[in-house]
């Protein structure tokens, strides 16, 4: 018999069969089949502010938990626009490991490395003032008695973001909350994915237009406010102080508490009631003790309206004392005073 063919026969063994594979060790449990594949693109296009494992490769898993896990992996920044950065499968490992996942569970198909690019919009300056423009129209349209006008102060810019997975949207909210007499400062987020990246602020000019009561005429101290001497007319108050007067009857029976100009628009400090006490008048002085009532007569030092405080001299005496005007030429003394 050949030496080669007792090698066969020895290795089949008796009965000339060839020998069976050996069975595992016990306790020793088969490698599993990876969970997910992940194949990698050569090149790919990142919409958002962040570079996921989305952007540069195709996942397929029967696992939706862990497929949502490896789409999210995060790569990190993307590249400035018109610029490249390269991301190694080594660095894809690394992420899919920062993401809480088994390396092991995940195959990796495709180049040893993939390309990336941003993919950014641009954001023109009119939508920036657009947005800006339609909450102070809404703002304004909310005053009570009042129309607004405004004009933009600065041109807002235009800018350039990331496009975004799911869109770029502008929102626009006023500053501290409100508008101020003459000016409106709004500011916009622009917003990718819902997430703010970038605050323009606009600034408006405003002229803000009520009807309030103006003077027709130049009006001295003391000067009955007749309605032909006042009227109702569209103004500009932006830069007025106080709060101007549009009630027609609130000039009923007043007079003029200062010199008024032509045109000036009329505060309620503007008015008064009229003098009841008359600097020089012959006025009644009432005084009140218990049941008893004194009156005298006296020379008012000072004139006064209803409800007033005057000085009023009694002749005789020679001694000022203090009251309160409460009618035509009649005056209720409140406290004593010493002589001048």
């Amino acid at each position: 018999m050949s030496s080669a063919l007792l090698m066969i026969l020895l290795a089949a063994g008796p009965g000339g069969s060839p020998p069976a594979k050996a069975a595992p060790a016990a306790g020793r449990a088969l490698p599993k089949a990876p969970a997910a594949l992940v194949e990698i693109e050569p090149t790919a296009l990142c919409r958002g502010r962040r570079v996921l494992l989305r952007d540069i490769a195709r996942i397929k898993s029967s696992d939706e938990a862990l497929e949502k896990r490896l789409l999210d992996a995060d790569l990190g920044r993307p590249p400035a626009e018109g610029w490249l950065k390269v991301i190694r499968k080594e660095e894809v490992k690394e992420a899919i490991r920062e993401a809480g996942i088994d390396p092991a569970r995940v195959r990796l198909a495709g180049p040893p490395e993939t390309e990336i690019r941003s993919r950014c919009v641009l954001v023109t300056a009119d939508q920036i003032e657009d947005a800006a423009e339609l909450v102070l129209r809404a703002t304004a349209a909310r005053l009570e008695k009042e129309e607004v006008e405004w004009s933009i102060l600065r041109h807002a810019r235009a800018c350039r973001v990331p496009a975004g997975r799911r869109g770029v949207d502008l929102t626009a909210l006023l500053r501290h909350g409100r508008m101020e007499r003459d000016q409106a400062v709004l500011d916009v987020s622009i917003r990718v994915d819902g997430e703010t990246v970038k605050t323009v602020p606009v600034a408006f000019r405003l002229r803000r237009f009520r009807k309030v009561l103006v003077t027709l005429a130049p009006l001295r101290r003391g000067e009955p406010l007749d309605r032909g001497k006042v009227a109702l007319k569209r103004v500009d108050v932006s830069r007025f102080f106080g709060t101007p007067l549009d009630d027609l009857s609130r000039v009923k029976g007043k007079v003029a508490a200062r010199m008024l100009s032509s045109g000036e628009v009329l505060r309620l400090l503007d008015l008064k009631n009229p003098e009841l006490v008359r600097k020089g008048d012959l006025v009644t002085m009432v005084a009140v003790r218990g049941n008893l009532r004194i009156t005298v007569k006296g020379v008012a030092r000072t004139g006064g309206s209803l409800g007033e405080l005057v000085m009023v001299m009694n002749p005789s005496s020679r001694r000022i004392v203090q009251g309160k005007v409460v009618g035509v030429g009649v005056v209720e003394a409140v406290s004593s005073g010493g002589a001048r």
